[in-house]
């Protein structure tokens, strides 16, 4: 081969190379285009039973994401009652996010500016046949996440809450 064949093979070797990372890293910048910047809310509510009595738990999830994909604010109350046969005086349980009072702040602050949309949806909680987080299982996620001992309840039906809004904007 010629030292020009071998000069032009070499430099289209290098430019396709350049197309392909700049495609690569263009395209991954944002992996949650599907979901737009802005203020979210989710619910998540199931139904199970503690020594012979029905507990309704749930948690209503407030949250933003940026223009990055980026979850920020997350926030929680109490679903109002619409089970059947619920009365205004009815709520919905609220299972603790940890032991003290500042527990839940750490648990939900956790996921500020930290947490992408694909991050969080990644997450993989175990529930039993109503639907309900057991805790029976540990919480999955590949990034670090922290939950209280004990608190996999709460935590789980906040993150499906969360979860829950995120798909229904997809």
């Amino acid at each position: 081969m010629t030292y020009a064949k071998k000069l032009l093979v070499i430099v289209t070797l290098v430019l396709s190379l350049c197309a392909v990372s700049i495609f690569a890293v263009g395209c991954g910048n944002n992996t949650d285009s599907t979901v737009k910047e802005g203020d979210y809310e989710g619910k998540y509510t199931c139904t199970y039973t503690d020594n012979g009595t029905e507990v309704h738990a749930g948690y209503v999830v407030k949250f933003s994401v940026d223009k990055d994909g980026k979850l920020w604010y997350f926030s929680t109350s109490a679903p109002a009652a619409d089970w059947q046969g619920a009365t205004a005086d009815d709520k919905y349980t609220t299972p603790a996010l940890g032991q003290r009072p500042w527990d839940s702040g750490k648990i939900l602050g956790q996921f500020d500016g930290e947490w992408t949309v694909d991050d969080f949806l990644k997450i993989k909680v175990n529930v039993d046949k109503n639907g309900c987080p057991t805790g029976e299982k540990p919480i999955e996620s590949e990034k670090e996440l922290t939950v209280g001992v004990g608190y996999e309840v709460g935590t789980g039906i906040v993150i499906l809450a969360a979860q829950s809004a995120l798909k229904a904007a997809m």
